[in-house]
């Protein structure tokens, strides 16, 4: 090879080299920024369009499913578990009054969440739907309700090849629904705990925030529509009150919604001691 067409090899193998440089940091540089944007907006939902179309897949997966139906004696003997006749009482929240949740809490790619009491499964399916969590199960007594669930997950997972959108053709994420006692269900795994509670006995309550207060996770929370008992005295504490509207709403009206979160640091309540002495005085 001609001596004189060494430089200009070596300028063109230089220049090469130069580019692919450029051109391989600057990947690498957009991807990483990429990852990085994911993490640290991964609570947030959806846009408007896809919150949108969400909205319109509930109403054809719902068009023919309630929860309010009658209940046979023995149904509903179950599901009030021995506690009060509220508690077999159906509800629940609108989509927009859920989706304002969702729109303001974290729901993470690494998040766990049960729904206690997930009735026909509304709750459940929005989340999926709407946020990234890798896990999301609906814990429901009753036979009719949770079959309806079912049903819906079915028709659902038929429509799944039809559109490629939001979180759903993740197949790492789990979405299911179980006919099984919330008090007897394991859910150490929960990050995130969601209930109806309006119509809850008062007595299931206490054994619930027991039950969280055995998952010991720092961080777990528990949004829920009515108050924990003792929550400071079982290492909770409240971060937030929403104020929603619900399918027994008349005229306008609202229904609080408590957010709590798991510190470990238990505390025992003002008003807790109160009745403590109280119990003790009338023992005496």
């Amino acid at each position: 090879m001609n001596k004189r067409l060494w430089p200009i090899l070596f300028t063109t193998l230089g220049i090469i080299i130069f580019v692919t440089l450029i051109v391989y940091f600057d990947y690498e540089f957009k991807n990483q920024n990429k990852i990085t944007t994911q993490q640290t907006t991964s609570h947030q939902t959806i846009d408007n369009e896809k919150k949108d179309r969400s909205k319109k897949i509930m109403s054809e997966l719902y068009k023919n499913i309630t929860g309010f139906i009658k209940l046979s004696p023995e149904e509903r003997a179950c599901v009030e578990g021995g506690y009060t006749k509220k508690c077999s009482t159906y509800g629940e929240i609108f989509y927009d009054s859920l989706q304002y949740i969702l729109d303001r809490e974290p729901f993470n790619f690494d998040d766990v969440v049960y729904d206690l009491g997930s009735g026909v499964g509304k709750v459940v399916m929005q989340i999926y739907l709407n946020t990234p969590v890798r896990k999301v199960i609906g814990l429901e007594l009753s036979v009719s309700r949770n079959n309806s669930a079912q049903n819906v997950l079915k028709a659902f997972n038929n429509m799944l090849p039809s559109f490629q959108y939001n979180y759903i053709n993740n197949k790492k994420r789990e979405l299911a629904f179980h006919n099984q006692d919330i008090l007897k269900a394991d859910i150490k795994d929960a990050t995130i705990i969601y209930m109806c509670s309006t119509c809850f006995a008062p007595e299931l309550l206490e054994k619930l925030v027991h039950k969280f207060e055995e998952i010991d996770r720092k961080g777990l929370k528990i949004i829920t529509l009515k108050e924990l008992p003792d929550y400071q005295a079982h290492g909770f504490q409240l971060d937030r009150t929403y104020s929603l509207s619900m399918s027994w709403s008349k005229n306008g009206a609202t229904s609080p919604v408590f957010v709590y979160t798991y510190t470990g640091e238990k505390v025992e309540q003002k008003n807790t001691i109160e009745e403590k002495e109280k119990k003790e005085e009338k023992k005496s």
